[in-house]
């Protein structure tokens, strides 16, 4: 970054930041916010503050706008726009300030290092006259036609190396990858408390997939109901954003709290959005909101879990186990089993006396001399960029290739990639685990399992015969192969109907195979992978019990089961 630029201020900020500094002003009821971009900030404009008061609370709205600028247009052009366009001035006479939001604009192409500069001269600013203020990057999403620069991976956005994105939903995700790029260069660049993201994009391509899965009563066009033009959004899509803003100000969902204000939206859409708010919101850490994303498990589905749980493992314990399980979801709110999987693989353990479960929800789990208190790792429905960290990477990778076990249902095929969208972005740990994709049909599909090889270990809970089943079935792509994978379970596609519902993403295989479950060698160590874990019935389900504990018993060391991949066995090598 150029230090001179870094030095180089407006002639109205230079002034403020040589005065003495003025005494604070009594501490407001309110929570206090500035919002400085353009017209994509000017989204809650007028919408904020009264969805706060209609959730009993009381906030101060104050912004500096300017149509089409970029940060760095706003910096130089003070006294300019909509707003408190003095921005100096009233940073020195409205602090305290809570919160300062800035909105880096793909628009104009500039570059993370750039953005990275003039968000943080106007953080690094604010602060002075506001201490503890909380300073935010606000993640703007692309047009329909999803061509900016950002989107596309071009420009600015090349030095990130990401991928042209083939949906709009990974536009998104594009658009957020530049951002928490930005946001790491002004962490390291300004003492300013630690940057947070708005994850607005995030929540619009979640509606997006709900509309364009048919989820949305009332709503079946999402660009038509939600874009007023190629980048501005209605009061549906308005009310979605400041649903967002109110979640990372508050720190709490806005479910059941606010009203539905003027969005045009029934009772029922505005709790969709409101939960959709909330969800990417607490699932994406950048957004500081710590507590784990995890649905409550009633009475009378834990009393079902408990009657289901196997008597006795299949295998007795050549020493004391345990498996670390990983719950975490980033960009994603969670799946509806997580909890129901967390609890039953723990209460399997506990009454079988195979292993000790212990669950988890922070990346420090990956620390070497933690991984080294395990036998196996379970990544329960993971979904996202669950962390970026090289070195916890690099211990995951070596405490599995030197003899330790790898676990992981449904979502984890899409760990480790940038949510929404499943941009790749750890390809290691997808040759591990086997394989990548998350697309699928409806969550009930009802389809004909095989069993592969009956007389394996891992599926005597299936008594050697194929069987029916309702669940959500992922899709399964590169690098899936039969000459990696002993495939245990797959789709009978002679008995199933392949087109039942509407498909998520890409549904079909030239070469007609289906894979739901499969284990492989990875070095010294095993891995398992089983896609039927969408629903939380699968884990009060006695076969499915009965095989994950073979299957946990695998990866822990205890089973001993023949990985040769399955196109070997064809083949006769």
């Amino acid at each position: 970054m150029n230090r001179i630029a870094l030095l180089s201020v407006g002639a109205a900020a230079l002034s403020l930041l040589c005065r003495p500094l003025p005494a604070a002003a009594p501490a407001a009821a309110s929570v206090r916010t500035f919002h400085i971009g353009n017209s994509l900030t000017d989204t809650v404009d007028g919408w904020l503050r009264p969805l706060a008061a209609s959730a009993g609370d009381s906030l101060d709205f104050h912004r500096f706008t300017i149509p089409g600028a970029p940060t760095d247009w706003l910096w130089d052009h003070p006294g300019t726009g909509f707003g408190d366009s003095d921005y100096a001035r009233a940073f020195a006479e409205l602090a305290p300030i809570d919160h300062i939001f800035t909105q880096p604009f793909a628009g104009h192409g500039r570059s993370v290092s750039n953005e990275a500069d003039y968000s943080g001269r106007f953080f690094r600013l604010c602060s002075r006259y506001s201490p503890h203020v909380q300073p935010w990057l606000y993640v703007q999403w692309p047009a329909p036609d999803f061509a900016d620069s950002w989107a596309r991976g071009e420009g600015a956005a090349q030095e990130l190396g990401l991928k042209p994105a083939s949906t709009w939903q990974e536009g998104v995700a594009n658009h957020t990858a530049y951002t928490e790029a930005v946001a790491r260069l002004v962490d390291r660049a300004f003492a300013v408390r630690p940057v947070r993201i708005v994850p607005g994009g995030s929540a619009l391509a979640a509606l997006k997939t709900e509309v364009d899965a048919g989820r949305v009563p009332g709503l079946s066009d999402f660009f038509g109901e939600i874009f007023a033009d190629d980048i501005h959004l209605t009061a549906k899509g308005r009310y979605l954003i400041s649903l967002v803003h109110y979640a990372v100000i508050y720190g709490e969902s806005p479910e059941g709290k606010v009203s539905v204000l003027e969005s045009g939206l029934t009772p029922e859409q505005a709790a969709l959005f409101q939960r959709l708010a909330w969800q990417a919101v607490r699932g994406y850490p950048w957004a500081g909101i710590s507590e784990p994303p995890r649905g409550p498990v009633t009475t009378e589905e834990r009393r079902r879990i408990e009657e289901a749980l196997p008597a006795t493992a299949p295998a007795p314990p050549a020493k004391a186990r345990r498996l670390l399980i990983f719950d975490r979801n980033v960009g994603y709110g969670g799946h509806p089993s997580a909890a129901h999987a967390n609890l039953a693989f723990t209460l399997m353990g506990q009454r079988t006396g195979a292993f000790e479960a212990v669950v988890l929800y922070d990346p420090s789990a990956f620390a070497a001399d933690n991984l080294e208190q395990f036998d196996a790792v379970f990544f329960d429905n993971t979904v996202g960029n669950l962390f970026e960290d090289p070195q916890l990477r690099q211990n995951l990778l070596a405490f599995v290739s030197s003899g330790g076990g790898l676990m992981g249902v449904h979502g984890t095929s899409v760990a480790f990639t940038r949510w929404p969208g499943a941009q790749e972005d750890w390809p290691e740990f997808g040759e591990m685990l086997g394989a990548r994709g998350a697309a699928h049909r409806d969550s009930d599909e009802r389809v004909f399992i095989k069993v592969e090889d009956p007389d394996h270990p891992l599926v005597r809970a299936f008594g050697g015969t194929g069987f029916e089943y309702r669940d959500e079935f992922f899709r399964f792509h590169e690098p899936y192969s039969r000459e990696k994978l002993r495939i245990l379970l797959s789709i009978d596609t002679e008995r199933t109907g392949l087109g039942q519902g509407q498909a998520r993403g890409d549904c079909e295989r030239a070469d007609n195979d289906y894979a739901l479950a499969w284990i492989r060698s990875h070095g010294h160590g095993r891995v398992f992978y089983c896609t039927i874990a969408h629903n939380p019935y699968v884990f009060w389900d006695r076969r499915m019990l009965e095989f994950y504990l073979a299957a946990t018993q695998f990866v822990l060391g205890d089973l001993p089961a023949d990985t040769t991949p399955s196109a070997r066995l064809r083949t006769g090598e």
